[in-house]
């Protein structure tokens, strides 16, 4: 029987031969990075995305590294939710940050505001929003007025979530800068790399220099390392951007099919869909059902593993029970970020499903239900 994985990069025929076709150019140009298609690759996100600048890295780790060292969190305190990717806790590291973990809230499954407010003190300098699976949260301009009161730099950590957006609002136009990763199960993706956007023209003038080892000619002007793109990536990436409509809207078309076949016998159960209000799009990066208990959750995923189904997970293990930093925050009381990490699961969902496969999966979701 087939094997239904849960996320996959899928590389259009289009895209291939466009691809193939460009690739010579670069070849013929001996220009191998930042040419050409690093600029069409930027270029493209501003306009997605509504920023006035973008910035191509090797990876979204090292865009927020850059932006925390251009606010200066040396010796500050950078906020994040729990359950998000260890990178920006790497990149608060080397930018000589101190992190502080917040808990998330249990319908969106994105920060949670009160929680973020109590985590504040006179040494915050920033918070590093996680768009969860996509989604941006329906009160993220609260946020943002609370973080512009208390003159914190807000980043959004749109690596989920390109395309995705609220009250005609961008990811990545709504904070001081915003983050996205273009591994390659992401929404678009350069095989890897990450892009900044911005408003703020000089944080884009430090990205460029820092991402080139900190060197103006033969000067040096910051130590830093070698983050740049190669003129492959960006090639690959700029063309799946000319796609991103249509990869879009098959994404929205499968989360709307499980929740058409699904969600009447989840509700019946106790189980539930992400939020997903009408005055906002989500990426749908990842489509994530939440059980009502760890055992229902793991009973769930047993019987779709058994008929070769794959969930997945959107960061199984939260931040403070790392082992890398269960020392340090394994104290702290972060309750729904834990019952999130165990009571919940993700659905296939990228653009090699049939609608076959989609059927299927959701019969085998309704039959898990039968025996939990």
């Amino acid at each position: 029987m087939k094997n239904i994985v849960n996320t996959k990069p899928l590389i259009t025929s289009t895209v291939k031969k466009k691809y193939l076709k460009n690739v010579e150019n670069i070849l013929h140009s001996q220009n191998l990075i930042l040419g050409e298609y690093t600029k069409k690759l930027e270029e493209s996100v501003k306009q997605f995305t509504g920023s006035r600048h973008a910035a191509a890295l090797s990876s979204a780790t090292s865009a927020i590294e850059v932006i925390l060292k251009y606010i200066d969190v040396e010796g500050k305190e950078v906020i994040m939710p729990s359950n998000t990717f260890i990178s920006p806790v790497y990149a608060v590291n080397n930018a000589k940050g101190k992190v502080v973990l917040c808990d998330i809230n249990l319908d969106d499954f994105n920060m949670d505001l009160t929680s973020l407010k109590k985590a504040v003190t006179t040494n915050t300098k920033a918070v590093i929003i996680t768009y969860i699976a996509g989604k941006i949260p329906r009160n993220i301009f609260e946020i943002k007025a609370f973080c512009d009161k208390n003159d914190l730099f807000l980043i959004e950590d749109a690596s989920h979530a390109f395309g995705a957006e609220i009250d005609g609002h961008k990811a990545g136009s709504i904070g001081f800068a915003g983050v996205f990763s273009m591994y390659p199960t992401k929404i678009v993706t350069c095989a890897t790399g990450g892009v900044i956007t911005t408003n703020d023209h000089e944080l884009i003038k430090f990205c460029e220099l820092l991402r080139h080892h900190g060197n103006e000619g033969s000067l040096n002007k910051v130590l830093s390392g070698d983050m740049l793109l190669s003129e492959f990536n960006a090639l690959l990436g700029y063309l799946q951007i000319e796609e991103a409509a249509e990869i879009l809207k098959v994404r929205r078309q499968i989360f709307n099919f499980y929740k058409e076949h699904l969600q009447p016998i989840f509700q019946k159960n106790g189980l539930y869909f992400q939020e997903d209000e009408s005055n906002s799009i989500s990426s749908f990066y990842k489509i994530i059902v939440m059980a009502k208990s760890k055992e229902q959750c793991e009973a769930i995923r047993k019987h779709l593993q058994e008929g070769n189904i794959n969930t997945g997970h959107c960061y199984g293990v939260p931040l403070h029970l790392q082992p890398t930093l269960r020392e340090e925050y394994g104290a702290a009381s972060l309750p729904n970020a834990e019952k999130f990490s165990q009571s919940h699961f993700t659905l296939p969902c990228h653009l090699d499903l049939s609608e076959k496969d989609l059927t299927y999966i959701a019969m085998k979701c309704k039959q898990a239900l039968e025996h939990v």
